[in-house]
């Protein structure tokens, strides 16, 4: 009898074993092994603080400071000389285009599109496009 029930006992071990080994098999029809494929985002690799003085309509220019975060954050302070409470700041995330090295920043009426071209930004209009005329050349931020 007791040979009987350590054989019973030693079958049971073995077969719980191999039911625990052939678990982790996808044996069923139809299935198959997926591959997930992780896309990761471009690195932003443009950070520091830009700095220039701005076209202005009327006062003598917009002296602009944007500072731009490894994390996609960014900092805009407009200071409109010759202005009382001439001063604006604006912080968020910004969108970066890494295939065409545009930012945007904001978003509606507020939203601002610039170009990085080493180290310099150049401020575009809101399709993208870079400014035209006499003055173009002055929507140009240096990296400090």
């Amino acid at each position: 009898m007791k040979k009987n029930l350590f054989f019973w006992g030693v079958a049971a071990l073995l077969l719980g074993l191999v039911s625990c080994k052939s678990g982790n098999k996808n044996t069923e029809a139809g299935e198959e092994d997926q591959t997930v494929e992780t896309v990761q985002a471009p690195v932003f690799d443009k950070a520091g603080v830009y700095y220039g003085v701005l076209p202005c309509a009327d006062c003598s220019g917009i002296e602009t400071t944007l500072e731009l975060m490894g994390d996609q954050t960014y900092k805009l302070t407009q200071v409109y000389q010759e202005k009382e409470d001439g001063r604006f700041e604006s912080s968020g995330t910004l969108a970066w285009d890494a295939e065409n090295s545009i930012i945007t920043l904001g978003q509606g009426e507020e939203m601002t599109k610039w170009l990085i071209e080493g180290d310099k930004v150049t401020m575009l209009d809101k399709e993208g496009n870079r400014p035209a005329g006499e003055l173009a050349d002055q929507y140009v931020l240096t990296k400090r």
